[in-house]
Formats: structure tokens, sequence, C-alpha cells
């Protein structure tokens, strides 16, 4: 590492922890590489040189700490993105989950929705969503308000067809959703099958006891660390808010990591 490097780093190091005790957000163990790119890019953006000098431009300005934060914030989503994990979890998890009268489901770092409402769909189509509770969480105030409306631009829709088919989708997608000019509509039902709520996992307790917790978008920029950098299927928590929703007896865990 050279000087410069060395620089950038506690550069880093300065604006998570300055951001952490202002506004009490922990990116710790976000990807380092992720992070750097992000706090460069802001930089440039707001006539700055480097990444130290952006740091006191937001701990006095809360306006730009929110431009910043939706920066940052991970938002992105699709319906049935990976439509290979969606169908592994039709045949794979849904299966176990069946077997229980009540079924309580946590999609931790939901972002705009999309994939919780993918979820929906399949529970419904597979006969388990009468008796699923499902939780959808992120700490983005604008990606949940998004999220409820299940609102979408209609070129989504059309495009996550095929994704659809390949998850395993059993039915006509188009038919789960109102279209009017430009944007469509997912259908009450499947947003009524939903609770929304802010909660933050690195600073928030657990969220209660989970048959099934989903969590892929909340490690896309998680820093690697020891052990297999790709989990699909867990059985045991591997972090202590997981620890704390587990139920008794045998769970279905999902952790997807995908790290950078």
């Amino acid at each position: 590492m050279n000087d410069r490097q060395e620089i950038e780093e506690i550069e880093l190091e300065l604006m998570i922890d300055a951001i952490h005790r202002r506004y009490g957000h922990d990116f710790r163990d976000y990807a380092r590489a992720s992070l750097k790119r992000r706090f460069a890019m802001l930089a440039s953006k707001s006539g700055v040189g480097n990444v130290g000098q952006l740091i006191p431009l937001i701990l006095r300005d809360e306006s730009l700490w929110e431009h910043v934060f939706l920066r940052i914030a991970v938002t992105v989503s699709e319906f049935f993105r990976d439509p290979a994990f969606f169908r592994t979890l039709k045949e794979k998890v849904f299966p176990l989950l069946a077997t229980y009268p009540a079924i309580r489901i946590w999609h931790a770092g939901c972002a705009n929705g999309e994939e919780v409402y993918s979820l929906a769909i399949l529970l419904e189509e597979a006969g388990l969503l009468d008796r699923c509770t499902v939780f959808a969480t992120d700490f983005n105030d604008r990606a949940l308000h998004a999220a409820e409306t299940g609102i979408s631009e209609a070129s989504k829709i059309e495009n996550a067809c095929t994704r659809y088919n390949s998850a395993g989708g059993t039915k006509t997608f188009r038919d789960y959703f109102t279209f009017s000019a430009s944007h469509a509509k997912i259908k009450r039902h499947l947003t009524d099958a939903v609770t929304f709520a802010n909660h933050n996992l690195v600073t928030d307790q657990s969220f209660g006891n989970m048959h099934l917790i989903l969590c892929r978008n909340t490690f896309i920029f998680q820093r690697k660390t020891s052990g297999p950098s790709s989990a699909p299927f867990c059985r045991e928590p591997c972090l202590p808010w997981l620890a704390g929703s587990r139920c008794p007896g045998d769970i279905a865990v999902l952790q997807v990591l995908r790290c950078v």
C-alpha cells in the first residue's frame, strides 16, 4: 500500500466513523471497495478533491447526508432476479414451510419490494400465502414507500415475464398487475400480504421468530469474512440478529452472499 492508498483508507475510516456518530448508520461491514467508489464519486460531484474534504460537509449539512444516504443504501431490485434462486426456493424450501400450520417470513433489505412480491406470488401459487405472515424491512424510507405502493414501470413487468417462467411460475405473470399508461400496480391481495417496516439490521433488535429469512440484498455489499463466500441455503443463523430470529425446531434460513 502506497502513501496515497493509505491516506484514502484513513479517510474512509474517518467517514464511516463520522456517519455512525452523527447519524447512527453503521457502514463498518460494508465492502470497502464499494464504499470507496461511492464516496469518491460523491466527493467529485460535490466539488471537493477527496473524501476527507467531504466529511465536514456531510456532518454539517443534513440535506447532503440524505442525498449521500440514498446513494449508499442498496435499493436495486427486480422481479424474479436470479430465477434459479427462486426455483430452488420453491422446490427445496417451500416443502419444509408447508409442514407448518402458520408461517412467518422476513425479507430483510427488501429495497423497492419487487423481490418480496416475487416471493408472495410463488407462495400463492404453492397454496401457502394464506397462512403466511410476511414482513419486509429496509432502512431506506424512500425505498419502503415505493415498495408499499406496489407500482412499477410497465416495461419492468414485460422484462420479468421470462424470469417468472424460469423461476417456476405456473400462471401468467401479467395477471398479477393492473396497468395504466406506462405503469403497473401489483394487485391488492399481494400488497396486503406483506407488512413493510423500517428496520436497521445493525442498530435494531431482531425482528422476531421466523421460519424463513431472506437477506440477499443485505449481504450484497458486505465485506467477505472467513468461511465460504456463498452459502445459498443454511439451517444455522450466521449473524447475531439472525440468531435472535430463529424459531424453535427446524427452520429455514436463507443466506446468499455476493461479496465485492
